[in-house]
């Protein structure tokens, strides 16, 4: 079986639309999925305070009880920033 990290625009969507929320929890209900901390961060700051128990019942608790959360070190935040510097350098 696969694994995947979900990006947070696709839970927002989930979270927007019925037919969006039905679709993620078929895809997550097949798939072995982990929680990037980046992703809880963007999600809890975003977050309505009605949301917060919800993101943390349905979505962080579940994930955080199977070991099933990645954190990006150091290097990889550098990484990130050097591409970022790249792309944006290049007109991208």
């Amino acid at each position: 079986m696969s694994k995947y990290a979900i990006d947070t625009h696709l839970l927002i969507r989930a979270g927007r639309s019925d037919e969006e929320a039905g679709r993620m929890d078929r895809f997550l209900s097949a798939s072995v999925v982990y929680l990037s901390s980046v992703v809880a961060q963007e999600l809890l700051a975003g977050a309505h305070d009605n949301e917060l128990r919800g993101l943390k019942k349905r979505m962080f608790e579940p994930l955080e009880k199977l070991g099933r959360v990645v954190t990006p070190t150091h290097r990889a935040w550098k990484d990130a920033g050097t591409i970022l510097y790249k792309l944006r350098s290049s007109g991208w």
